[in-house]
């Protein structure tokens, strides 16, 4: 099982996850890891777009946690310039957290540090809509800050989402200290 975060755009997909709809979505026009995307695999949702693009109000953040149940289909060659076929996966949607997350909600989380458009970042992120994780099991990282967070929950100590994501611990680094920055 890998992880995977995705980021989104489509305002059809965002109003299903807004309505708090537990479904299988549709995301469309990735190009990176078609060969490797298998189904199983954990993916962290985020919703972004242009403020002036939005049909909806909403900040641009992690959202959802789903599962892929549909590998890359529908695979399409872009008109030239463009050298990168485009394709679709299916995302059944399992959990939709009962509030957004941003970065900087995960900042007191250090092990999900550098988690692509997901957790706080200290290298840049790439503008991809799609990204794996599983370096330093940065996956399993976010899901233990989104328990402890409370945003995802199933039962008195989480073990069925333990369990469902194969996580032996729910051990966590938590920075409970205030950091001052200065300029």
């Amino acid at each position: 099982m890998k992880y995977y975060a995705i980021r989104t755009h489509d305002q059809k997909t965002i109003e299903k996850i807004l309505a708090k709809q537990l479904t299988t979505i549709n995301i469309e026009k990735l190009t990176r890891y078609k060969k490797i995307l298998k189904e199983d695999d954990v993916v962290f949702l985020k919703i972004s777009g242009d403020d002036a693009l939005k049909k909806f109000q909403y900040l641009n953040t992690l959202v959802a946690i789903g599962r892929i149940v549909q590998e890359a289909y529908d695979i399409e060659s872009p008109p030239p310039p463009k050298r990168q076929k485009l394709f679709k996966i299916d995302v059944e949607l399992e959990y939709i957290l009962s509030n957004p997350v941003s970065a900087d909600d995960l900042y007191c989380y250090p092990e999900t540090k550098n988690s692509l458009s997901i957790g706080a970042s200290t290298k840049g992120m790439p503008n991809q809509a799609i990204g794996q994780l599983n370096s330093d099991n940065k996956g399993e990282f976010i899901i233990k800050a989104l328990l402890d967070m409370g945003v995802i929950q199933d039962n008195i100590n989480n073990t069925k989402i333990l369990k469902r994501y194969k996580i032996t611990d729910n051990k966590l680094k938590k920075t409970t200290e205030k950091i001052l920055c200065l300029s």
